[in-house]
């Protein structure tokens, strides 16, 4: 990259002024300059700049960042313009205060859009103290900003007003490189760390986590230190893959056992590589409130499900989640038809729930919640924000299920049913009481649907043909945010239930689950524990075939594979649940 340079800069330490008089001091000889900012790489956004005026961006380093650089050199920086500048357009500068005449200053050309690296003249020698160090370009258009790879402190100039800080998302497209011979021997930043909860007691939590190496030196291993309720408790080293500069490490850690009770715990990388981290800042976890107790119970998962025959893209998130959870019996479906326009299939609960999406953008579907919970402290890539209500991909129904089952069961629930299948009249008797100690039991709430699965519709958008619509709440038993119960003692609730006749009841289920309900906080409504009972008295045991009255094929089962001959109108093929597997129309022969 070719460039002009005006050497105009103004020099204000002794330090400085010395070095315009004697040779450029020697650069270490290794093959990493240290990056000195927040951005990463590409561009991805831009603030404009006001009638193509004088623009720029200031990065902010505290004397804790400076320090780790002390006696070392800023010898160029980065810089992404939008295009070709007129001559000694660009200013980079150093300096303490953004109002004051520069400690360093430097103007040059850049011949065309892009990235350009601009060499200092002269080194600015670090001496430990907090700088901004920035640039302002005249006759663009606007400022180029990407995504941002560390959290700083940031300053932008768009306008005559002056600077302003900057609180976007994003990152001025912009750093510096230091380089010398007194670069940290080892600093990384703690990233996002994998926190258990819930723990038995005498066995070992297990957490993971991230973290950025940002010293020139690779990471091999990193020492733990574990801090319980406020105190110092254990020190682990941990080995790592081997993990170079900017890039970004895993670790696991099982150092850590508790006694049976509520502590709070965090963890701090406080060594790399056998040594002191240069800046422990940033080292720190967030503190986890974990419940340590003698036996877990392990329990189910409630899975509601918003979906609707309006919503195109809600089949292929049916197929997903088939798939996926076919093998579980430990997550119980649920449905709603709600959240993108009802059908009619909606029932008012439903609706109702539409308030668990409360700082969603908008309402949508497919879309799902996990326990009625908001798992964003482990899981935030799921839970961007604060939402129980999340997206249906196959990693997030796999990973969620296994977040949610990391909980034990607080409390037990029960079904009992008395079914008339010929009046059509069900009885349920409902009960459970509590495993744990529960916090604010007076909030606790006992809830009751009937569901239906596999109906059949021919009206559901994005279904080429016919559609099974899986596990319809048909009916809320209690009102929709439940009956009041006494979970510390004991409950028992009746319910009953006329069931019209357009309903299958070999396909229905009632679903009982305990949960939290505070109207005023849509992210305190966990559920505790969750069941289902299958109304119908008969339940198949083998492989059926049932063929229409035309007298059409000879469908054969040879005990692995059903072999179907060519020449039928419809073939549907159910699973041991009554749901319909396969639906195929005008086939060839088919074998299964």
């Amino acid at each position: 990259m070719q460039m002009n340079r005006s050497i105009t800069k103004t020099l204000k330490t002794a330090c400085l002024l010395l070095a315009v008089f004697v040779s450029c001091p020697a650069m270490a000889d290794n093959d990493t300059e240290v990056k000195l900012g927040y951005c990463k790489e590409n561009s991805v956004t831009f603030e404009l700049v006001q009638d193509r005026g004088t623009g720029g961006s200031a990065l902010y380093f505290p004397e804790t960042t400076m320090q780790m650089y002390k006696g070392n050199y800023v010898t160029s920086v980065r810089l992404d313009v939008q295009t070709a500048t007129a001559e000694d357009a660009v200013r980079i500068f150093i300096t303490h205060d953004l109002d004051e005449e520069p400690l360093y200053e430097q103007r040059c050309t850049i011949s065309k859009g892009g990235w350009s690296t601009i060499t200092l003249d002269q080194p600015f020698p670090i001496d430990g103290s907090a700088l901004y160090i920035g640039y302002e370009v005249t006759g663009q258009y606007y400022l180029r900003y990407s995504n941002r790879l560390l959290a700083g402190e940031e300053y932008i100039k768009t306008d005559d007003k002056g600077w302003r800080k900057y609180t976007n998302i994003y990152s001025a497209s912009f750093y510096a490189l230091v380089d010398g011979d007194n670069m940290p021997a080892g600093n990384v930043r703690v990233d996002h760390v994998y926190m258990p909860g819930y723990a038995v007691t005498g066995e070992p939590l297990k957490f993971s986590g991230e973290f950025t190496n940002l010293a020139p030196n690779d990471v091999d291993n990193l020492t733990l230190t574990y801090y319980v309720d406020g105190k110092a408790a254990k020190e682990e080293t941990v080995d790592v893959n081997r993990t170079s500069y900017l890039a970004t490490g895993s670790f696991e850690a099982s150092g850590l056992t508790l006694e049976a009770g509520r502590h709070d715990v965090s963890i701090e990388l406080t060594g790399v590589n056998g040594k002191e981290d240069s800046d422990p800042t940033d080292n720190t976890t967030r503190t986890k409130n974990v419940l340590v107790i003698d036996e877990f119970t392990p329990r189910n998962m409630l899975f509601e499900v918003f979906s609707t025959e309006k919503c195109v893209n809600c089949p292929q998130a049916h197929a997903v989640i088939a798939n996926t959870y076919k093998d579980f019996k430990d997550v119980i479906e649920l449905g709603h038809h709600s959240a993108y326009y009802d059908d009619k299939f909606t029932i008012q609960a439903s609706l109702d729930y539409e308030w668990f999406y409360t700082n969603q953008s908008m309402l949508f579907a497919p879309a799902g919640m996990f326990d009625r919970t908001c798992f964003d402290d482990n899981l935030p890539m799921f839970y961007d924000v604060k939402s129980p209500v999340t997206g249906l991909g196959s990693s997030e129904l796999l990973v969620i299920r296994q977040e949610a089952l990391s909980v034990p069961a607080f409390t037990t629930v029960n079904i009992e049913k008395s079914l008339d299948k010929e009046a059509r009249k069900l009885t349920l008797d409902v009960s459970g009481k509590a495993l744990l100690p529960i916090d604010n039991p007076e909030k606790v709430r006992l809830y009751v649907f009937l569901k239906e699965d596999s109906i059949y519709t021919e009206t559901q958008n994005g279904a080429s043909g016919g559609f099974y619509q899986r596990h319809v709440a048909r009916l809320s038993m209690t009102p929709t945010w439940g009956d009041p119960i006494d979970v510390e003692n004991g409950f028992e609730a009746t319910y009953s239930a006329d069931i019209p006749e357009e309903w299958n009841i070999d396909n229905m289920y009632a679903v009982a689950f305990v949960a939290y309900y505070d109207p005023e906080d849509h992210l305190k409504c966990n559920v505790l524990n969750t069941t289902e009972l299958r109304l119908a008295e008969k339940t198949p045991t083998g492989i059926g075939i049932t063929e229409a009255d035309k007298g059409a094929a000879d469908i054969t089962f040879d005990g692995e594979h059903i072999i179907v001959p060519g020449g039928y109108d419809r073939l549907c093929i159910y699973d041991m649940s009554g749901c319909c597997r396969l639906n195929m129309a005008d086939g060839g022969t088919f074998t299964a």
